[in-house]
């Protein structure tokens, strides 16, 4: 380690701050506190201890597929699907838009399958703020409304998002 390092790597080795994190999270919010680095990780604890704690920048991968979109890297199909990805292998915190959701639900064929399911439920509550997820759910059923779909199919799609919608809320309030 080079001089600078120190009193960053020091900090690292107390207890508490190791038994939180990990050895390894811990050497790495060290690391990149000593040197300025960006901290690339999908551990929201890590991230917000990085920059509360030390001012580090981070980034995890739903961010990098962003940039990556934003910069014609990707494509806008790739990013939806890779969103889609993130949610199915149970990545947390996933932000969605309807853009996102409209995405998914065309992908499946316009059919209420789990997969679908899997992916609305991230307009659950508490994660996601109320409001939030009532405006979506709004501009994704106002999509599945002026599609050509089957009636017993926006029912189905309308089912779903109402469950989503209530999951972790007061049904009242929904």
């Amino acid at each position: 380690c080079s001089s600078d390092l120190g009193p960053a790597l020091g900090e690292y080795e107390r207890a508490d701050v190791r038994t939180t994190l990990g050895a390894a999270a811990a050497s790495t919010v060290a690391a990149a506190s000593g040197t300025g680095i960006l901290v690339y990780s999908d551990d929201l604890a890590l991230r917000l201890v990085a920059r509360n704690g030390n001012k580090v920048q981070s980034l995890w991968s739903q961010t990098l597929l962003q940039d990556l979109r934003d910069k014609g890297i990707i494509s806008p199909d790739e990013y939806h699907q890779a969103v889609a990805q993130l949610i199915e292998f149970g990545f947390h915190f996933v932000s969605v838009n309807q853009a996102d959701l409209v995405w998914v639900i065309r992908d499946s064929a316009w059919t209420p399958s789990s997969r679908v399911a899997k992916i609305l439920a991230t307009l659950a509550g508490p994660d996601c703020a109320l409001n939030d997820a009532v405006n979506v759910a709004l501009d994704v059923l106002h999509e599945i409304w002026a599609d050509p779909v089957p009636h017993a199919k926006k029912i189905a799609f309308l089912d779903l998002m109402i469950q989503a919608l209530v999951t972790g809320r007061n049904g009242t309030a929904v």
